[in-house]
């Protein structure tokens, strides 16, 4: 009976650490994509700006 309980435990702990690494990548991933959108958006300014002067 105490065998299956800490297997169980062990199960889900299994399934916390999937989740908190696939959770970790989601916002390393996040991050990157905002940088990318961060880095596109001011060259379309500076584009603009060229264009306006």
């Amino acid at each position: 009976m105490g065998s299956t309980c800490c297997q169980h435990i062990l199960k889900i702990l299994d399934s916390a650490t999937i989740f908190i690494d696939s959770l970790l990548q989601c916002c390393f991933l996040f991050a990157h994509l905002n940088k990318l959108i961060n880095d596109v958006i001011s060259v379309m300014f500076k584009c603009i700006h060229f264009l306006l002067r």
